[in-house]
């Protein structure tokens, strides 16, 4: 069997290892520094290798993620120097940032978090044992693409990766599709997308080269001089030079060179197909910022300039099949010199006036389209290098130089020198492993106890001033309302409110698929505070609180799922009140109040095997209803529960009745409708029996189209309340609808009725 390299992307040597794009890869800054070089440079090819050669990720596309690596030092020579890492012990995520073997893994989660479906993950000990392990799965049928990756990052002693810095930004962040590659250098990274040769001439993607039947071992006598044996000194040291050796190869075949390659050989021509269907074609350039989009659009000027022999409907296809992102220029052209013109306006003038609408192409003319290796889009990289710093020493300061000394600590802990006095830890990026790094620096400046949980509940540099006064209370612990689920867009803060259950789980998954650039935060049930938040403004007082900690004005968006939503409709009511501008209100399959009497105790109990089969997936050993709460979670554990997981399954269905009995004794005011935009998401399907037996209905979307003033749109969803997020086609539809609202596009919609 055939196996073929349909796309690659890499650097040997790999200049700039201190350089990665965070934000595009959903990692925080403070994190960033302290992710061992090697996984930011993989994750980095990865994405380039993907987005030039194409290959559309779904679940029916199963990959395959092999990688290669050794020890790069950077934990050892960089972040074991640092004190104050040091004061706080190496945390296991510390650890698993600068594992080797996690490489794998933590690629596979990335792909899978893009909509891939990862059936095979494996650690090789060297580039050529990795393209062994992928041939081996394409052949087996484990996978239909293989990602192939190695890389070799090595830290010298003193801290400093052994390859020079990038003499400029835009040197380390323009990569090539045929990467760079120099004799002798194993430092560095690659990855190559692998196919088999059938499904990718089907599929019609880029042939670039085939692998060779028999892949050697090592890579003695060659120009490297590298021997790749697994276990020795020069193995580990240039585990990654099979790799440079493969794109070199490529490279060469590419530009026609007649030298020996040993890892791969050309591929057959492809079959002749008809000459380029009349257009015009409709061509989509998008990128996740306006100077992104103009880099890309001057790179796919200058590839059509050098490539004049692409045609247009595969730069059409392929365009249209590479992942959208935040901007895009749009237009139609009937040919490459029509798209170089249009790009040439865009930009000049910053828009294209041609329609886009006029070029959508009929799905026949593309049949004989196929995909063309591109440069991938430009990513915003940014230096993150570690930077031991000095516990600080010192007398401890005088109380009135204690709040700069303490703003100044955070700032430095933070990398953010705009912190201001009150500005809240969590809401400009500070989490728990901060938290603790600057919790050890302060603790060594004052001479005083503090823990990054104090720091966490703190909150502000005027707080933990005040606290680190001699004879300050002890800090009462709390359990953090809001968690930050996504970071995004600085400026724009999306706030979800936790359905009945008290957990924002079901918003992860949401997010898996949604597009929306702001920061996207969580409000959970602090079930510290159970006896206190028994009612819906209870819990409306607490949360308003809690986001105007992290937003202390407005405008806010919010949005609700479920209970969650009816939560979320009081918050806007209060935010109002208390003269802030609400934008946006989502309220997604929220029910109307419970006007039947509530169901007591034991007739919510009884409801808990159908909802555990709706919510949670899971059978009831019986069918007898449970006598309390220890009853109806021994009814629902399975074997392999611990006590620990049991008790979180007991915590929730008291958090479950609780809001049920809040919802129960919640009644809409008479003072008037709210006047902010607002959309309501409707599940298709009616509501799931559990909810009817309990009076809870959560289609009478005309009863809460009263509450507003303009009358609210209306997103129909499929699926039924549970299902609606449950499902996985269901998610992706309820994703794009939250987008939309989110984004108050005009939209045809349904009247409310």
């Amino acid at each position: 069997m055939a196996v073929t390299v349909i796309g690659l992307a890499g650097r040997f040597p790999l200049y700039g290892a201190e350089r990665f794009d965070a934000e595009f890869f959903g990692v925080r800054a403070a994190r960033a520094r302290t992710l061992d070089p090697q996984h930011r440079a993989l994750l980095t090819c990865l994405w380039q290798a993907l987005d030039s050669a194409g290959p559309p990720l779904g679940p029916a596309v199963r990959v395959g993620v092999f990688v290669a690596a050794a020890p790069s030092g950077y934990l050892e020579h960089r972040l074991a120097k640092d004190p104050v890492l040091g004061a706080r012990g190496l945390d296991p995520r510390l650890l698993l940032d600068n594992d080797r073997d996690y490489l794998a893994t933590r690629a596979g989660l990335w792909l899978t978090g893009r909509g891939a479906r990862v059936t095979v993950e494996h650690s090789a000990p060297d580039a050529l044992a990795a393209l062994r392990a992928a041939r081996a799965a394409l052949e087996a049928g484990e996978c239909d693409l293989a990602v192939t990756g190695a890389v070799r990052i090595d830290i010298a002693p003193d801290g400093t990766p052994s390859s020079a810095p990038s003499p400029s930004p835009s040197s380390a962040s323009v990569p090539v599709t045929a990467p760079v590659t120099a004799p002798g250098h194993a430092d560095g990274c690659g990855v190559v997308l692998l196919q088999r040769e059938e499904d990718a001439r089907r599929e019609g993607a880029p042939l670039l080269a085939l692998l060779r039947e028999q892949l050697p071992h090592t890579l003695h006598g060659t120009d490297t001089g590298a021997d790749t044996s697994t276990g020795s000194d020069a193995g580990e040291r240039d585990v990654a030079a099979g790799m440079a050796r493969l794109l070199a190869e490529v490279a060469g075949l590419e530009r026609g060179e007649r030298t020996e390659a040993r890892l791969v050989r050309l591929a057959p021509p492809a079959p002749p197909r008809p000459s380029t269907p009349a257009g015009p074609w409709r061509f989509v350039l998008s990128a996740r910022e306006h100077g992104l989009l103009r880099r890309a659009a001057e790179e796919l000027i200058g590839v059509l300039r050098a490539r004049p022999g692409i045609r247009a409907d595969d730069l059409a296809r392929t365009l249209a099949e590479r992942e959208r992102q935040r901007v895009a220029v749009e237009f139609t052209a009937r040919d490459l010199g029509e798209v170089r013109a249009a790009l040439t306006e865009f930009l000049i003038t910053g828009t294209v006036e041609a329609d886009p609408a006029q070029g959508t192409p009929d799905p026949v003319a593309l049949r004989h389209a196929r995909r063309v290796t591109l440069p991938p889009r430009p990513l915003d990289e940014t230096r993150y290098w570690a930077s031991p710093l000095p516990l600080p020493t010192g007398p401890r300061p005088a109380p009135e130089d204690a709040p700069i000394e303490v703003l100044r600590t955070l700032r430095t802990q933070l990398g953010d020198g705009d912190l201001g006095m009150h500005d809240e830890f969590e809401a400009v990026g500070g989490d728990p492993a901060l938290a603790a790094q600057a919790a050890a620096a302060l603790s060594a400046r004052f001479s005083a106890p503090l823990t990054g949980p104090d720091v966490l509940t703190l909150g502000s540099a005027a707080r933990i001033a005040a606290h680190l006064e001699p004879d300050a209370p002890r800090v009462p612990r709390r359990v953090s309302v809001l968690t930050r689920l996504r970071a995004g867009t600085p400026g724009r803060d999306v706030f979800l409110v936790h359905p009945a259950g008290g957990n924002v789980f079901c918003y992860h998954n949401l997010l898996r698929h949604s597009r929306e650039p702001g920061t996207v935060w969580g409000l959970g049930f602090p079930v510290d505070r159970l006896r206190e938040l028994r009612t819906v403004p209870a819990l409306t007082r607490a949360y308003v609180q809690a986001i105007r900690r992290v937003r202390p004005r407005g405008p806010y968006l919010l949005g609700g799922y479920s209970f969650g939503g009816v939560v979320a409709f009081e918050m806007a009511r209060t935010l109002q009140a208390q003269g802030e501008r609400v934008d946006n209100l989502l309220l997604m399959d929220v029910p109307q109040p419970v006007t039947r009497p509530p169901a007591g105790e034991r007739e919510f109990l009884a409801a808990v095997p159908e909802l555990a089969r709706c919510v949670l997936n899971l059978e009831p050993a019986a069918v007898e209803p449970p006598a309390d709460f220890d009853a109806a979670v021994e009814l629902l554990r399975r074997p392999e529960w611990s006590e620990t997981v049991a008790e979180e399954y007991r915590r929730v269905l008291r958090i479950l009745w609780l809001n049920y009995r809040a919802l129960s004794g919640y009644r809409w005011r008479d003072d008037g409708a709210l006047r902010a935009p607002a959309t309501l998401l409707r599940a298709g399907e009616p509501t799931p029996a559990p909810l009817r037996g309990l009076g809870v209905e959560t289609g009478r979307t005309d009863l809460w189209a009263e509450r507003f003033e303009p009358a609210p749109r209306l997103l129909d969803v499929p699926g039924d309340h549970y299902s609606m997020f449950h499902d996985a086609a269901h998610l992706r539809t309820l994703a794009a609808r939250f987008d939309e609202a989110l984004a108050l596009r005009p939209v045809a919609v349904s009247p409310v009725r």
